[in-house]
Parts: C-alpha cells; structure tokens; sequence
C-alpha cells in the first residue's frame, strides 16, 4: 500500500529484499502482496511477476480498506528513504 510516484518511498529496496529472498529455501512457504499505484509500479515489479507466491495489485487503496488488508496479513514492510510513514506504519 505504497504510492509508486516517487522514489522516496524505497519500493524499489522492498523488490530487491523479496528477489533477495527468493534465493532462500524458505521463499516458497512465503507469500507477499504489493499494493500501489504510480509510473514506477510496473519497471520496478516486472522482476517479481515470475513468482506464484507475489500478488501485484496496481491500484490506489482507500482508507476505507487497509485494516482488512493488514488483518489479511502477517507483516507490514514500509521501507522509506524519508521520514515519512509514520502513520503509515502505525495503522498496520
């Protein structure tokens, strides 16, 4: 649940730690869901379409529906190079 319109937001270190992963046995036991929206979605995902266990979802995600969506959910990684999820990270 990550806007992909800037590059602040860190989405491309988030791909990199799940390719990372995918080098682990333990990959196949893990599942990882992106939302978001933004010019960056695609390039920086296109490496993570080739895994059965990664669900892309390209899309604005309303208030509305993020406590289901972390309820679905084990762990929320909201990597930033700003200081600037507090929230964010707090509603998870």
């Amino acid at each position: 649940m990550r806007s992909f319109r800037a590059r602040n937001y860190a989405n491309d270190i988030s791909v990199n730690a799940i390719l990372r992963l995918s080098e682990q046995p333990v990959f196949k036991n893990l599942e990882f869901t992106l939302y978001g929206e933004g010019y960056l979605f695609k390039p920086l995902t296109t490496p993570l379409r080739k895994f059965s266990n990664v669900v892309l979802h390209e899309r604005f995600v309303p208030n509305t529906e993020m406590p289901a969506i972390h309820r679905a959910h084990g762990i929320f990684l909201c990597l930033s190079r700003l200081d600037s999820q507090g929230v964010s990270m707090g509603e998870a």
